[in-house]
């Protein structure tokens, strides 16, 4: 199983009851009574562009970086006037490094004026426009080193200095933005990892999210060393009483835990050549259920091809080659509910 903080699995059931009308969809799903969960996603991941300005040796998007795709401004556009003021969230994100993107700032500001909250999963080597980081609920910078030759080890270039001070001026000129710091963790860059709570100790940081390296098995810890691990981070975070939320493989638990993928459509991915998919996780069969260079995202979403992959994801079977992910905990709570023999009374 995957080792996953007590303060997620609350954070999730916490995001199920802010959205009610969601959940009861996908639960009628799951009771047979709709084929498809047909109300928007929370949230759209949006691959702005597939450029990237380093070079990770474990990214799992290197195969997709090499198209040097960019979304089209008119689609951008036509997205934003398809969702505005309908309460979904866009967490820019990559593909490739979205603060690359031409209309990088003309999109923002555009998502803004039309109600659309933003959060940004960035690597911080670019600095932004104070008015710009003011416009994201949340900011999460990649860092994955805690000097300047452990980031250049595992980004291909030093960038770190940059980085380091851009994450310091975020949260001083946009002290209301939730920031946090990605951090992965490979057999290189684990042996001084509690440095970076020191680097950070008079900084505002919200959380720190730490997690294994994914699809690269020559920069994996062993199990034990995860185990390990996992015992250090919990006694700093106790320690120093900061956040630090842990997804730690200590196996390769597959399959999903033998659920149906019932909680897909939670969200929605969008990558930079405007295919509209449902998982980046499902490397070896990705479902693309349209493109919004074509047709409209809320047509899409409502789309025959999307009942049919919610068809699909129903049956567990269909999961085999699926990691677990961060859609598990929503699975495995979405089933939990259905289970429940009493709802009506507390």
């Amino acid at each position: 199983m995957k080792n996953i903080d007590d303060d997620f699995v609350i954070d999730t059931y916490k995001k199920i009851l802010l959205n009610p009308e969601k959940a009861e969809s996908i639960i009628d799903l799951i009771k047979g009574k709709k084929q498809v969960d047909d109300k928007m996603p929370i949230s759209i991941e949006l691959h702005l562009t597939n450029r990237c300005n380093l070079n990770c040796e474990w990214c799992v998007d290197k195969k997709m970086r090499s198209n040097k795709d960019l979304i089209t401004w008119e689609a951008l556009k036509t997205l934003i006037a398809d969702i505005a003021w309908k309460g979904i969230g866009i967490t820019v994100e990559g593909g490739g490094e979205p603060t690359l993107y031409e209309w990088f700032d003309e999109f923002i500001m555009e998502c803004r004026r039309n109600g659309i909250r933003l959060g940004l999963i960035t690597n911080g080597v670019k600095e932004l426009p104070v008015e710009i980081l003011r416009c994201f609920d949340w900011i999460r910078v990649s860092l994955d080193a805690t000097n300047e030759e452990e980031y250049r080890i595992e980004k291909g270039v030093n960038q770190f200095d940059q980085v380091v001070r851009n994450i310091k001026r975020i949260a001083r000129k946009a002290p209301d933005v939730v920031l946090s710091i990605g951090y992965v963790i490979t057999n290189r860059n684990v042996s001084q990892i509690t440095n970076l709570f020191e680097l950070f100790k008079d900084v505002k940081i919200q959380h720190f999210r730490i997690r294994t390296v994914e699809e690269c098995p020559e920069l994996m810890l062993e199990p034990k060393e995860v185990t390990k691990l996992n015992k250090r981070l919990k006694a700093e975070q106790k320690e120093r009483k900061i956040n630090v939320v842990l997804s730690l493989a200590e196996d390769s638990c597959e399959a999903n835990n033998d659920l149906p993928c019932i909680a897909h459509s939670l969200r929605a991915i969008i990558h930079a050549d405007g295919n509209v998919v449902l998982c980046e996780k499902r490397r070896h069969d990705m479902i693309t259920l349209g493109n919004i260079n074509q047709d409209k995202f809320s047509d899409i979403w409502r789309s025959d091809e999307h009942i049919d992959a919610s068809q699909k994801l129903l049956d567990s079977e269909n999961q085999r080659g699926c990691a677990v992910c961060r859609v598990t905990k929503f699975n495995e709570i979405f089933m939990e509910l259905c289970e429940v023999e009493t709802p009506h009374f507390i």
